[in-house]
């Protein structure tokens, strides 16, 4: 560190350390660059597209609420629709799941199923409260 503050006290050599600092910085930008990818495949994207298409028009706009549990489809449920949330607490009408490459649970109601997503009412969110007085 010493030897680079005393090369920048000589005006001359700030470029050629100016340089080198880019160079390292942009070879490391193009190594993680080619690791970036989509958290899921551009087909399931397309396919949670269809998926909200086929929902509103078979159940109704605003006759659902569409419930996301894994933060990546909601990440990309975002980008087609305001209309999702992370907890079925946060819901007010009929509860859909939406998931990508997920079977449905058993005793659900599936609404939708493609090659990549499902989406699915369920049969119950929690168990039945016991009877009063029991």
């Amino acid at each position: 560190m010493g030897l680079i503050v005393g090369v920048l006290k000589d005006a001359r050599h700030r470029p050629i350390v100016a340089l080198a600092l880019v160079g390292l910085v942009a070879s490391f930008g193009l190594l993680v660059a080619q690791t970036i990818r989509p958290s899921i495949p551009p087909q399931a994207y397309a396919e949670l597209k269809e998926a909200v298409a086929t929902l509103d028009e078979s159940l109704g706009h605003s006759n659902y609420c569409l419930v996301a549990r894994d933060v990546r489809v909601l990440y990309w449920l975002e980008t087609i629709t305001d209309e999702v949330h992370r907890h079925p607490s946060e819901c007010t009408s009929r509860i859909v799941f939406i998931d990508v490459l997920k079977t449905p649970p058993r005793g659900s109601e599936l609404v939708y199923r493609g090659r990549y997503v499902t989406a699915w009412t369920p049969a119950k969110l929690h168990p039945a409260p016991p009877p009063a007085g029991h």
